[in-house]
């Protein structure tokens, strides 16, 4: 009985071991790494170096032309990353503008292959880029080490042009829109390439538009994938513009704000209003933007209306408000629209409003069931200026590229005739942020001389030239001497034209001027060689 007893009591004891073992050993386990020193990791191998030139391949021909005459620039801002076989990342740089290159370096980590990627920056300032369609692609391989050239080019299919691209232009004539010569109704004209541009036969260009349908045109965007052309009414001297709408959205509105589309694949008459400043809605508010902000019609308006004669002169005989057209001389370059261009996607049209002096965007919308498009597509900016008195800028012309677009303004020193603040800026508007720099990116003082605009002409109608001898035109003159002094003795001849500024009254003078009003260079009547005209406006 006792060694059972030894035993059952040993048999007892071994059973509490186990328990406390049972329960003691895990949570000792447990907590053993925790306790323990962590071992650091091994350090990975630096692989090697990565480097090439990433560039702006213009031609598309793959490969970085880099001569006196034809120089592609290093492209800034491309991200180089490095991956391994698993898609795991390596190394990460960024392109730099380090010219002639290499661009970029790239020090990778880990055991190679690897494949190295060229991407563009994820916040869409380079998404006017596209990689080029010849030479190495956006994703390349290289193997374990150092390797170098490993080059790629990106550019812009709006830089794309065929070989011999048509011209499309405006073309404008003198007088009442309904009066058009006879087989010259045109607004919108094509000219072939190789054509020399003498329009006076129908088969030396195409019409694509007519005067009878849209009046006197300037800037004009074409859609390249559409065939679309947009067209914006412009206010010039002795030309009209186009008719007032008699039904739908824009019925009685006035056509001073009136852009035009047509397409070159479509028969005439094919014009339709696409849309009309002076009657849009800004998306900011939903509502329409009130007061004619494009200007109007000066000459239907104020009790002018030139289709009966009625205009600020006594009219001489039927026509004349045409032929003097003083309700609009002070008008010109005040009211309508200046400059129209296009993004780089071609899916916005940038206008330069003339009157409110600002910057309009709008939808490019080729279908025509959705004209006249009566909504912006973003609030209407006003352009800015460096001008000595902002009263005096005009803005005018307009230019996309790379993402970003750039406004023309003169000032014209109007208000003080300081001819040391004439000059012409360029500001540049970004349109994904909506907002302008905050300085001029290019200014040119308009100091500089102009040459002769008549040498070599030596025929007109009459042959002695409309104002005599001493008509540049005339053929009893000289080519050579065409451009010589004026017939006042001043020192400034046509091969010195120099600037004016913009005149603070305007007068139109029909004799005595001997047609010596070049630009730049006002004429005078008879009775007051001091009362000038001046024919053009200074326009970037």
């Amino acid at each position: 009985m006792q060694r059972k007893k030894t035993f059952g009591n040993l048999a007892r004891m071994l059973a509490a071991w186990m328990v406390i073992i049972a329960t003691v050993l895990p949570s000792v386990a447990a907590a053993a790494p925790l306790a323990a020193p962590a071992a650091a990791p091994l350090a990975q191998p630096e692989a090697g170096t990565v480097t090439g030139t990433v560039f702006r391949d213009y031609n598309a021909n793959g490969t970085r032309d880099n001569t006196t005459a034809f120089k592609e620039p290093t492209l800034a801002g491309v991200i180089v990353t490095a991956y391994d076989s698993a898609g795991v990342a390596h190394g990460t740089t960024t392109t730099t503008s380090a010219d002639p290159g290499p661009n970029y370096s790239l020090t990778m980590t880990g055991a190679g292959p690897y494949r190295i990627e060229f991407t563009l920056p994820g916040n869409g300032s380079m998404d006017y880029l596209s990689p080029g369609e010849a030479g190495n692609t956006t994703v390349q391989f290289v193997p374990n080490g150092s390797s170098s050239n490993i080059n790629v080019g990106f550019n812009n299919p709006d830089d794309f042009s065929q070989a011999t691209p048509p011209l499309i232009t405006p073309i404008t004539f003198v007088g009442s829109r309904s009066t058009y010569p006879t087989g010259r109704n045109e607004s919108i004209v094509g000219i072939g390439y190789n054509q020399s541009g003498d329009l006076s036969a129908p088969a030396n260009h195409t019409t694509y538009a007519r005067r009878s349908d849209t009046g006197t045109l300037y800037g004009m965007i074409f859609q390249r994938k559409s065939k679309l052309i947009l067209a914006g009414t412009f206010m010039k001297s002795y030309a009209d513009i186009g008719p007032v709408q008699t039904s739908g959205w824009l019925q009685n509105v006035d056509p001073t704000g009136a852009i035009y589309a047509t397409r070159t694949n479509a028969a005439l008459p094919n014009s339709a209003v696409y849309a009309n400043l002076n009657k849009i809605k800004d998306p900011s508010t939903g509502l329409v933007i009130p007061g004619n902000p494009a200007g109007v019609n000066p000459r239907q308006n104020g009790g002018n209306n030139y289709a009966s004669d009625l205009c600020p002169t006594t009219p001489t005989a039927a026509g004349d408000c045409w032929n003097h057209d003083p309700a609009a001389w002070d008008k010109v370059g005040a009211i309508g629209l200046g400059d129209l261009d296009e993004d780089d996607e071609e899916q916005f049209v940038f206008v330069v409003n003339l009157a409110d002096k600002k910057l309009y965007q709008l939808p490019i919308d080729p279908n025509p069931a959705n004209w006249p498009i009566q909504t912006l597509a973003a609030p209407p900016v006003a352009i800015p200026d460096d001008c000595a008195d902002t009263i005096d800028a005009v803005p005018g012309g307009l230019g996309f590229q790379d993402g970003k677009l750039y406004v023309g303004v003169t000032c014209t020193a109007k208000s003080t005739q300081n001819l040391g603040q004439l000059k012409a800026e360029v500001w540049q508007f970004d349109p994904a942020a909506q907002t302008f720099s905050a300085a001029p990116v290019l200014t040119v003082p308009l100091n500089y001389t102009r040459g002769c605009i008549w040498t070599g002409v030596t025929t007109t109608t009459p042959a002695g030239g409309w104002f005599g001898s001493n008509d540049p035109k005339s053929t009893a003159n000289n080519p050579n001497t065409n451009c010589q002094t004026y017939i006042d003795g001043s020192d400034n001849d046509f091969h010195n034209v120099k600037w004016n500024p913009w005149p603070q009254t305007w007068q139109a003078h029909y004799t005595g001027n001997k047609g010596v009003n070049a630009p730049g260079k006002p004429g005078w009547n008879d009775g007051n060689p001091q009362t000038f005209l001046q024919l053009e406006y200074p326009h970037p």
